[in-house]
């Protein structure tokens, strides 16, 4: 199974934002819509449970963890989230996702 590591690392990379902030207590919407495509990613896309999720973006409440899937299905019919989305999707486990924007998983 994909790490959430390695979904954080695809995350940054596609987003162009920092570790620090996708794990932190933003809620302004450039690092809020790369967090909520992570927690989908994680969710939807791998399989994760929604505790473990949430324990490793930043020790969140699962129902935020919910709310963000919801938002990123939301989001999905937006050309420019979902291409970077795509994006993410294609660069976990890549070694390019790591050296892209020096995000620190």
């Amino acid at each position: 199974m994909t790490s959430l590591r390695d979904i954080s690392a695809a995350v940054c990379s596609a987003y162009g934002v920092d570790h620090d902030d996708l794990h932190g207590p933003s809620h302004a919407r450039a690092i809020a819509y790369p967090r909520f495509a992570a927690f989908h990613l994680a969710r939807e896309v791998r399989g994760y449970p929604l505790p473990q999720i949430a324990k490793h973006f930043g020790g969140r409440h699962h129902t935020t963890v919910m709310h963000g899937v919801d938002q990123a299905e939301r989001l999905l019919k937006d050309d420019s989230f979902s291409a970077k989305y795509h994006l993410a999707k294609a660069l976990i486990g890549s070694k390019r996702a790591m050296v892209f924007h020096s995000c620190r998983a």
